[in-house]
C-alpha cells in the first residue's frame, strides 16, 4: 500500500498536467522548465520513498496519513470544477513539500536520540535521512548547473550533431519524434512519465536493492554523483539542446537538409545546453547495471524500464542519436572511475576507465572536425556507431563481473 500511495501521489500530477498538451499534440509546450520541474517534484517524492521504507512505528503511520491526504488532495482538485492543471500542481507540490519537510525532521529527530547514545553511535545508518535530504537538493543543484550552461555557452552545436544522426541515412530524433506524436494517447502519457520520474526510478532501485541484498547501494550513488560532475563539464565541451529546440519549426515532421545546418551558430535562449552526453542515459544505465544482482524479475522490468527511457530521450525530442551513443561509453568511464571496490591497477577498471574516455574523446574530436569523414559513407557512421556501445557494452560487462567477484555476490555475468 505505501509503494502504490507513493507512486499515485508523485505521478498523478504529471500524468494530469501532461493531458493538455497530449491530446492537442503541442509537445513543444512540454518544455525544458517544465522537465526541471517534474525532476525536482518526483525528487521529492523519492526522498520521502527513501524514509518511509526505513521508519517505524508512529513515523511510518504519520508519514502514510500524508499521503494518503496528499492523494486525497490531488483527487480532489482533479474532479473539482474550474481548477487547472496549473493550480493543481501548484497544490500538489505544496502539500508534498510539507510531506518531505516532515520526513527530514522526523529522520533527524531519530538520528539525533541515536548519536546521543555512545554505545549506537557507530551502529547509526546516516544514508537514509541523508538520501532524503539529499536527493532533492541535488536535483535543484543539477538544474541549476544546467541552466548555467545557457548563460556561459552562447554557440551550440546542434546543427552538427544533427548532420552526424544524419549520416546514418535517416534522422532518428525526428523519426521517433513522429510515431510518438502517432502513438496512443496512454503510450505518450506513460513515455513521458519514465522520462520525467527518474529520480523517483532511482528511489524505486534503491529501496530494492537494499531490501534484496540487505546492503545499500552506495555504488550506485558515487556513479550518479560523478557521473553529473564530469557531465556538466563535458557540457561545456559540445553544447547542444536538443533538437525539439534547434528546430522547433520543423520538428519533427520537416528535417532540415544537413548539408546546408551542419555549422555551429549562436542562441541566445535559456535552454540547457545538455546534449552531449545524455544524463539521463548515464544514470539510467548505473541503476539497470545495479538491479543486475536482483535477480531475474527485477532484471527484465529494469531492461523494459531502460529500453522506453531511451527511446523517450529520443522521441520527445531532447537528444539526438550520437548523444546516446557517447553515453554507452560515458557510463563505462564513470563506472570505472568509481570501481572502489578494485585495486587501481586491475585490468578491468583500467579498460573500462580508458577504453570509455577514448571513445568519448574521439567523439569530441569527430564531431568538432570530422563530419566530412563520417559523411563518407552511412556504413562507416553505423558502423562507429555500434562499435562505440559494444565496447563500451564489452569493459562494462567485466567490469560488472570483477566487481561481483571481488565481492563475492551472485550475478549473471
Amino acid at each position: 500500500m505505501p509503494v502504490f500511495l507513493t507512486l499515485f501521489a508523485a505521478l498523478f500530477p504529471i500524468v494530469w498536467w501532461t493531458k493538455q498538451p497530449v491530446i492537442q499534440g503541442l509537445w513543444q509546450h512540454v518544455n525544458g522548465a517544465a522537465i526541471s520541474a517534474f525532476f525536482f517534484y518526483t525528487a521529492l517524492w523519492g526522498g520521502v520513498f527513501i524514509y518511509l521504507n526505513n521508519c517505524r512505528g508512529r513515523d511510518k503511520k504519520i508519514v502514510i496519513l500524508l499521503l494518503i491526504f496528499d492523494c486525497m488532495l490531488q483527487i480532489a482538485l482533479a474532479i473539482w470544477p474550474g481548477v487547472t492543471v496549473l493550480e493543481l500542481y501548484q497544490w500538489a507540490f505544496l502539500s508534498t513539500i510539507f510531506t518531505w519537510l516532515f520526513c527530514i525532521v522526523s529522520a533527524g529527530n531519530n538520528l539525533w536520540h541515536e548519536i546521543s547514545t555512545v554505545e549506537k553511535l557507530g551502529k547509526t545508518d546516516w544514508t537514509p535521512a541523508l538520501l532524503c535530504f539529499f536527493m532533492p537538493i541535488f536535483a535543484v543543484l543539477t538544474c541549476s548547473f544546467l541552466y548555467l550552461t545557457a548563460l556561459l555557452d552562447h554557440t551550440v552545436n546542434d546543427h552538427v550533431l544533427y548532420a552526424i544522426d544524419a549520416t546514418l541515412g535517416f534522422y532518428p530524433s525526428f523519426l521517433l519524434g513522429r510515431l510518438f506524436i502517432l502513438a496512443p494517447l496512454a503510450v505518450r502519457i506513460f513515455i513521458y512519465v519514465i522520462y520525467v520520474a527518474l529520480p523517483f526510478a532511482w528511489m524505486l532501485a534503491y529501496v530494492y536493492y537494499e531490501k534484496k541484498l540487505k546492503i545499500p547501494p552506495l555504488g550506485l550513488i558515487m556513479e550518479c554523483a560523478v557521473a553529473g560532475i564530469l557531465s556538466m563539464l563535458a557540457y561545456h565541451i559540445i553544447p547542444a539542446y536538443g533538437p525539439i529546440n534547434a528546430f522547433n519549426a520543423s520538428w519533427p515532421w520537416y528535417p532540415p537538409n544537413p548539408l546546408t545546418t551542419a555549422t555551429t551558430f549562436v542562441y541566445m535562449g535559456i535552454d540547457p545546453r545538455n546534449c552531449m552526453p545524455s544524463l539521463h542515459t548515464i544514470w539510467a544505465l548505473c541503476i539497470w547495471r545495479h538491479v543486475q544482482s536482483c535477480g531475474r524479475s527485477a532484471q527484465f522490468i529494469a531492461t523494459i524500464w531502460l529500453c522506453v527511457l531511451l527511446v523517450s530521450t529520443l522521441a520527445l525530442g531532447e537528444h539526438y542519436l550520437i548523444d546516446i551513443v557517447v553515453s554507452f561509453a560515458f557510463t563505462a568511464m564513470v563506472r570505472g572511475i568509481c570501481a572502489t571496490s578494485l585495486p587501481l591497477n586491475n585490468l578491468s577498471r583500467i579498460s573500462a576507465i580508458v577504453t570509455g574516455g577514448g571513445l568519448c574523446l574521439g567523439w569530441f574530436f569527430l564531431i568538432e572536425f570530422g563530419l566530412d569523414l563520417l559523411r563518407l559513407s552511412s556504413i562507416l557512421s553505423c558502423s562507429l556507431y555500434f562499435i562505440t556501445v559494444g565496447l563500451a557494452c564489452l569493459v562494462e560487462y567485466r567490469l560488472t563481473c570483477a566487481n561481483f567477484r571481488e565481492r563475492e555476490m551472485p550475478v549473471h555475468c
